[in-house]
């Protein structure tokens, strides 16, 4: 926070840009650092504002995994840098970040229940529970026996922020959740994702509700980053930002005329190409996210909005929010159909993917068979290995170099 020479009030920095720089220097690579500050604007918005479209409402809050490879990229060092963040913010936010069965994180929402604090004290006014579930490991929070057990029906309906939510527990009969909102920010491999999801459920109902941000290639190494002074002020500069985003007034957003033509072109340009470069709609595992993506592209939107002006009075969503929203949906919708096929393939296609992913990783550098067969140890026998390289080597979909000494050596078409 700072003090505007000119007008004498004070001034908050963006807290995504801000975010971003925290982790600047470290090993978080920047996709991961920009859209854990993007999670960090929904944590403090809950449903308080909202862009009214009709029938519906779009809520900023996300449904955001970080997928990169096991004890790779930072995944949970960025989450736990935004979590702590938070830890200053008063009143606190409601963080779920164990493992629960559905009825638990039923019970969990249900216990939240407050009042806005405007409203404290008024009888007539309406209850909200609104959490985030932050988990270092999305295995952790959901697996295969969970979904299945119900958790994902009430995750899809937390989601969708409705102002009732109703489910008969086994102890309690009938629960009734007054304006429930939830939002998730988790860690994962794409091996975890894939035991997490039923095959059977990919591509519709949760999977659609989440975005997947995929990094390929670790950041470059740092043993002992800074911590400067400049980052002690940086952190707590972030936290009392986080602090005046959680006091924005309710109610809806605005958007500005520009901004709405603007959308409404992207979305018939989407609609149009069957669902952008990587044509979603015809694709059973994206067709879901596909027919969402553009209430994704309007969360993003009011959460750079907010993020920009953190003291405004009321949230306006500009031409250049929506601009810079689709911006960075195509950046992570890149690696999603990959994604979605290595979640819905079976073993073999599933271990094939891998290593592409393995050496492409490496980039120019390429890789050794030796240093490959290493690293997939837990996954492929050399039999296997040589099996899969053989495949992609005849499909042109990696290349192969033989070194002095007869060092195999891989590399990305």
């Amino acid at each position: 926070m700072s003090i505007d020479p000119t007008t004498g009030e004070e001034t908050h920095i963006n807290f995504i840009r801000g975010f971003s720089k925290l982790c600047a220097g470290t090993e978080i690579p920047p996709l991961f650092a920009f859209w854990c500050g993007l999670a960090g604007v929904s944590i403090c918005l809950g449903r308080r504002v909202w862009l009214d479209i009709g029938l519906f409402k779009a809520f900023p809050n996300m449904y955001v995994v970080l997928a990169a490879g096991s004890g790779q990229c930072r995944k949970s060092t960025a989450i736990g840098a935004i979590e702590t963040i938070a830890a200053n913010v008063e009143p606190p936010f409601h963080f779920v970040s164990e493992k629960l069965t559905n009825e638990g994180l039923i019970d969990y929402m249900y216990k939240i229940r407050a009042q806005r604090p405007e409203d404290e004290g008024d009888k007539t006014a309406p209850y909200y529970s609104e959490a985030y579930a932050m988990v270092d490991e999305l295995s952790t929070f959901l697996d295969k026996r969970s979904y299945e057990s119900g958790l994902a029906g009430s995750l899809i309906k937390m989601y969708d922020c409705r102002p009732r939510f109703e489910y008969r527990t086994k102890t309690k009969g009938v629960a009734f959740i007054q304006n429930p909102c939830l939002g998730l920010l988790g860690g994962s491999t794409l091996d975890w994702i894939r035991n997490a999801i039923p095959t059977d459920a990919i591509g519709s109902g949760l999977t659609s509700r989440i975005i997947y941000i995929y990094v390929e290639k670790p950041s470059p190494p740092c043993a002992w980053p800074e911590w400067t002074d400049e980052h002690v002020t940086l952190s707590l500069d972030l936290a009392a930002a986080m602090q005046t985003m959680s006091t924005i007034p309710s109610g809806p957003a605005e958007i500005q005329p520009d901004a709405k033509e603007e959308f409404m072109r992207l979305y018939d340009e989407w609609h149009r190409t069957q669902g952008g470069e990587h044509m979603m709609f015809l694709n059973p595992n994206l067709a879901g996210y596909a027919s969402r993506r553009f209430m994704h592209l309007l969360t993003v939107a009011m959460l750079f909005a907010v993020a920009e002006h953190p003291t405004h009075a009321a949230v306006v969503v500009t031409h250049k929010d929506i601009v810079n929203a689709h911006k960075q949906l195509e950046l992570v919708e890149r690696y999603m159909p990959k994604i979605m096929f290595l979640i819905a393939s079976n073993e073999r296609g599933f271990n094939s993917e891998l290593v592409q992913l393995r050496v492409a990783s490496f980039g120019k550098d390429g890789i050794s068979r030796e240093l490959l067969m290493r690293s997939l140890t837990n996954k492929l026998s050399q039999r296997e290995l040589d099996e899969i390289l053989a495949t992609l080597l005849t499909a042109g979909r990696i290349r192969r170099d033989i070194l002095p000494g007869g060092v195999l050596m891989y590399y990305p078409t």
